[in-house]
């Protein structure tokens, strides 16, 4: 049987402190999070890129490029940044944000494989307010996305048969508005 693949930027977000956040303030978190998830689909349909789901708190997004993917992340990144500016530290909507390029099964208006598997890890292992890419994906933005990432060089993930390269960026870390790498 033949099942259709394609190759995508995957980008999976979700939100730092979750259950922290809904413990002080159950119905406030709630609305500010689903304010910034309206934030985030907008920004990612913006940029070419399509929601394929969200799961409570989290964000799985497919862009026709990963310079598009990585452009969105950090326009996300930088409006909550600036959105938590004023907000005591214990209180901000953080998230984190994984992209990786792969090769993916479509199937019912999802995509599965290692792919998004990567795609989710990398996620988790971002600092908050931050982005982690694959080494995949690295590759295709060098000299045209809009920030620059630090090579965090190889990383084991769980359920991932190899170490993988990882490059990261946080806002403020790095000069914005350069070409990326």
């Amino acid at each position: 049987m033949t099942v259709p693949r394609r190759l995508v930027a995957i980008f999976y977000a979700d939100v730092a402190g979750y259950s922290r956040l809904t413990g002080a303030d159950d119905v406030g978190t709630h609305q500010r999070i689903m304010a910034m998830l309206d934030d985030v689909t907008a920004r990612i349909g913006a940029a070419g890129g399509t929601v394929l789901r969200y799961a409570g708190d989290a964000v799985l997004a497919t862009f026709p490029s990963v310079v598009l993917a990585v452009d969105a992340a950090a326009a996300v990144q930088g409006g909550l940044a600036k959105d938590n500016a004023d907000i005591p530290e214990g209180e901000r909507i953080n998230i984190r944000i994984g992209i990786n390029l792969g090769d993916v099964i479509e199937d019912r208006g999802e995509f599965y494989g290692d792919g998004v598997n990567l795609a989710a890890r990398l996620e988790a292992a971002a600092e908050p307010g931050g982005i982690r890419l694959s080494a995949a994906a690295h590759d295709q933005i060098m000299g045209k996305a809009s920030v620059t990432f630090i090579d965090g060089d190889k990383q084991d993930f769980n359920n991932i048969d190899r170490p993988v390269g990882i490059f990261h960026w946080t806002p403020g870390t790095l000069a914005e508005g350069t070409a990326g790498d």
